[in-house]
């Protein structure tokens, strides 16, 4: 560590006129998803990139280790870190900003997902809204469709015959009215809920910008340059650095659906606003699939991360497997498995005579059972008359109830919940957490 880092790690836990140093604002909980949360949190990330730590590799110290001097150094005030000894104060002040740096990470892209998912659900909620509205309207073109189709299908109509006799159904100037509203549906701003969700590319835009340049994405497979939705977010961060508002002429489009493609070329050039929310929206999609990962992410990361690198499980291997007393290699463990079953099968008919438990008798399986106690009957009829006192008084509780009342007790549930969550806990929360126990419990999922 460098004189420079070892200062900027001091600046820490210095109070300079105020109620609170900086190491106190990164202990704040995040705040309820919003633009101006996810931009606090982008200011967090900047501030620990400053002091340079992230340049420190601390893969060598164990990640139980540094979560819990994170803890200490949470549980701590800035005057009692400042009376620790520099060395020590200098290895806690680190593994607590890289643990929140990992941690800031996760409640970005956790903000991100629920903007927007928050956003579809507005624009969800306003399509039903004017669909209800125009329920009237529908409702007559649905029985003008009704009434030729009727006439269409009527054999007794001739083919040259039908024009007149559709209109003398069906008034013209009413089955332009309904044509007219029509294509305002199928055409118009309510044919699609991207419309709506576009009309609120302004909301994006407070913290998109910054989102995009502060995080690194990488594809699972490892090839950044060929995955085409990390070329739509590096033409999104130059268009951003340049200050341009015009999208280039070959923009990645392949990340979309086809659908989703038709819609934005539908205009013949595709709108910068729709895009970049189209854009977000596959960050989200794609997240959560963990088609891409995000560096430094402990949520979010590449999958194989959490693993042991493979050149030094090929180092340890051999002495694994050897103490083990397991096969190494995969063409041997049939023989090695044939071996272990003959040889539970000799032991068991070697010890059968002197089995107490298990016999075989005329090709069946024979299991023990305790010997039943004889009792005579006045101590009969006292277990009897204890059973009915028992069934009278016991308690009845449905397991939905107990683990609420246990939860109410010892809060169990705390761990989780975010951080934000654990002071203020909310019913649905605790209630979806207490659901997906007992599915799990059931082995039916969640």
């Amino acid at each position: 560590m460098t004189l420079e880092q070892q200062h900027q790690l001091d600046q820490l836990i210095v109070v300079d006129g105020g109620r609170h140093s900086w190491l106190h604002t990164l202990k704040e909980p995040p705040r309820r998803a919003s633009p101006q949360a996810i931009l606090r949190l982008l200011d967090h990330l900047e501030q620990i990139e400053a002091t340079g730590i992230l340049t420190i590799d601390l893969s060598w110290l164990n990640n139980n280790y540094q979560r819990a001097l994170t803890r200490y150094a949470t549980r701590c005030s800035a005057n009692r870190l400042r009376n620790l000894q520099a060395s020590h104060r200098y290895v806690t002040l680190t593994c607590f900003l890289w643990q929140t740096y990992q941690d800031t990470i996760d409640y970005i892209l956790d903000m991100h997902t629920k903007l927007v998912t928050s956003v579809y659900h507005h624009a969800e909620k306003q399509l039903d809204a004017a669909t209800r509205q125009q329920r009237r309207a529908l409702r007559h073109s649905l029985q003008t469709l009704r009434t030729i189709s009727q006439v269409l299908l009527d054999p007794d109509v001739a083919d040259t015959d039908l024009r007149s006799t559709v209109f003398t159904q069906v008034s013209r100037p009413a089955l332009a009215a309904q044509l007219a509203q029509l294509d305002d549906w199928l055409t118009g701003p309510q044919s699609h809920v991207f419309h709506l969700v576009a009309k609120r590319f302004p909301y994006f835009r407070q913290f998109a910008p910054r989102l995009v340049q502060a995080l690194h994405f990488h594809s699972e497979h490892g090839e950044d340059g060929g995955d085409a939705l990390l070329q739509a977010l590096q033409v999104l961060r130059d268009l951003n650095a340049a200050h341009k508002r015009t999208l280039p002429t070959d923009v990645p489009l392949t990340f979309l659906s086809a659908s989703m493609q038709d819609f934005l070329t539908a205009a013949g050039t595709v709108p910068k606003a729709a895009w970049e929310c189209a854009v977000l929206t596959a960050v989200r999609d794609e997240l959560k699939s963990g088609n891409i990962h995000v560096r430094h992410s402990k949520r979010f990361d590449r999958f194989d991360d959490f693993f042991m690198p493979l050149e030094e499980w090929e180092q340890q291997r051999e002495a694994f497997f050897h103490r083990a007393g397991l096969p190494a290699h995969a063409e041997a463990v049939p023989a090695y498995l044939r071996q272990r079953l003959h040889h539970a099968y000799d032991q068991f008919l070697d010890q059968l005579p002197a089995n107490t438990y298990t016999q075989i008798r005329e090709d069946r399986w024979v299991l023990t059972t305790d010997p039943s106690i004889p009792h005579d009957s006045t101590v009969q009829a006292r277990l009897d008359a204890l059973r009915q006192w028992l069934a009278t008084h016991m308690r009845t509780m449905k397991l939905p109830d107990l683990l609420i009342q246990v939860d109410n007790e010892v809060h169990f549930t705390h761990v989780f919940l975010p951080p934000a969550q654990q002071d203020c806990r909310q019913t649905n929360e605790i209630c979806l957490i207490l659901a997906a126990i007992m599915a799990y419990g059931c082995s039916i999922g969640p």
